[in-house]
């Protein structure tokens, strides 16, 4: 659970209350996850020991926020965990995409759009900058499947980045993560 309160104070009397409702019920909290945080801002500029905190797959910590009219700011606000950023680069890791030699680029993109548009969905919500290494590192991926199927890209990074510069330019909706950069 997360509780916003004003003052440190107030946080540790909340916290006290919270530790003894859960006592009378039988339960306590785990100290290991429970703590109070600063959320450090434009605003607020004290140091903390805890300024971050992850909750959900996302940290929430401060941020470079850019408004409407193009002005940066930091705000206080989640973006995809490191916790959660590993788990989908070992699940991509795990689909050894180099070993589909005998797929079509469209099955590939078949057989992994539904977890990407997932990812997407989820941690793409807020700062969907922060997912752009998963993107890069899956794209790299895709390149070396390339290189894996296609005799005449073996051995050869430009080459198979000029293949998939082209894939992209023919067939920029094929892969979830690719919409991403044609929309924007």
């Amino acid at each position: 659970m997360i509780i916003h309160c004003k003052t440190r104070n107030q946080a540790e009397g909340v916290l006290q209350g919270i530790k003894g409702r859960l006592g009378q019920c039988g339960l306590e909290l785990n100290e290991n996850k429970t703590k109070i945080v600063y959320c450090k801002d434009h605003r607020r500029t004290q140091e903390h020991d805890a300024t971050s905190f992850d909750f959900l797959g996302f940290t929430f910590c401060a941020r470079k926020v850019r408004l409407k009219d193009g002005r940066m700011f930091f705000g206080f606000n989640p973006g995809i965990s490191a916790t959660a950023r590993k788990g989908i680069m070992d699940r991509i890791r795990s689909w050894h995409l180099h070993l589909w030699c005998t797929k079509t680029v469209g099955e590939v993109a078949a057989e992994i759009n539904a977890a990407i548009s997932g990812w997407i969905q989820y941690y793409g919500a807020f700062y969907r900058s922060a997912m752009y290494p998963i993107w890069r590192r899956l794209n790299w991926r895709l390149m070396k499947w390339a290189r894996s199927k296609y005799k005449k890209l073996r051995g050869s990074i430009v080459k198979s980045l000029l293949w998939f510069k082209q894939v992209f330019e023919n067939s920029s909706m094929l892969f979830a993560h690719w919409r991403l950069a044609a929309v924007s």
